[in-house]
């Protein structure tokens, strides 16, 4: 499973913790994806089209698609909402409810066939008895971060939130067993798991279609459909998207030049690695590598080794 979560890269942006009293209701729009914690106090919460539903001290939602997040005092007859930054009061340790907030932004759009087959949203409750110590603890974490904004470096509280939306993930995945999206029952399946499995751990091999029916012991016809119906996507499709986000991983780091980041992901020239990633990305891998990458050398980058 871990496998599939280090192809997501993304950033977390949170918004100030607001507290709220009497009637209220606050909305945040994400353009991609999102999540909210109740600090304290409860609410109801919605997104999109989704019914608004309980939230207590702890709870944490995350949202998977771009839609307007929601938190009220109630679930029907709350006031006309207001924007996030508009709505409630700004550190204010008294009310009936405390929340946080946070965009999830995908530096390489969102990862669709990863997200296109998760819920819209996801509830994990803190008086759940399943919910891990791990995410409890991140959750705990990131209160704290917030509340402390002003005195803690912004780059190791984005980092915590994003270890908290990875364990969160992992943790609904391991509940769902054979109602999981498709990367996870492909990669449970007797037949097609080990071909998952080793186009994530070695995208760089020179693969095709009967190599990989070769390796799930079908034909190629048996292969392709097999692998259609558990993932949801053709098995080209599949590792272009494995090699294109492990590139844009390499760029974005500053560590590798461009012949050794298209050698990784299994291309033998920078040219055709090249447009491969700027039909997959709309961007050149040398737009990505300037304007996000940093230099090996560079001492800001100690802070994340």
């Amino acid at each position: 499973m871990d496998l599939f979560l280090d192809t997501l890269r993304f950033r977390v942006r949170f918004e100030p913790e607001r507290t709220f009293s009497g009637d209220w209701q606050a909305r945040l729009p994400l353009k991609e994806a999102g999540f909210l914690i109740l600090s304290s106090g409860g609410g109801w919460a919605s997104a999109g089209s989704e019914p608004p539903g309980p939230l207590t001290q702890g709870d944490l939602l995350i949202v998977t698609r771009p839609a307007t997040l929601r938190l009220a005092s109630q679930p029907e007859h709350a006031p006309e909402p207001r924007d996030w930054s508009d709505a409630g009061l700004l550190a204010e340790p008294f009310g009936d409810a405390r929340a946080i907030v946070a965009s999830i932004e995908f530096p390489d759009g969102p990862p669709g066939p990863l997200l296109r087959l998760l819920p819209d949203q996801l509830v994990l409750k803190a008086a759940d008895s399943g919910r891990s110590g791990t995410l409890s603890r991140l959750v705990r974490l990131v209160i704290d971060e917030v509340r402390d904004a002003g005195a803690r470096d912004g780059a190791v509280r984005e980092r915590i939130g994003s270890a908290l939306v990875l364990e969160a993930l992992r943790q609904v995945l391991e509940r769902q067993g054979d109602a999981r999206p498709g990367w996870w029952r492909g990669a449970a399946d007797h037949d097609i798991g080990p071909v998952v499995e080793q186009l994530l751990r070695r995208p760089e091999q020179d693969w095709s279609i009967a190599a990989m029916a070769e390796l799930g012991a079908m034909s190629r016809s048996t292969f392709a459909r097999r692998f259609q119906e558990a993932l949801g996507c053709a098995p080209m499709d599949f590792l272009l998207e494995v090699r294109m986000r492990r590139a844009s991983a390499r760029l974005t780091s500053g560590e590798s030049d461009l012949k050794s980041v298209a050698r990784d992901v299994g291309y033998r020239s920078t040219a055709a690695f090249s447009a491969a990633f700027k039909r997959w990305s709309g961007r050149t891998p040398s737009d990505v590598r300037s304007t996000e990458g940093r230099p090996a050398d560079d001492p800001r980058r100690e802070a994340f080794r």
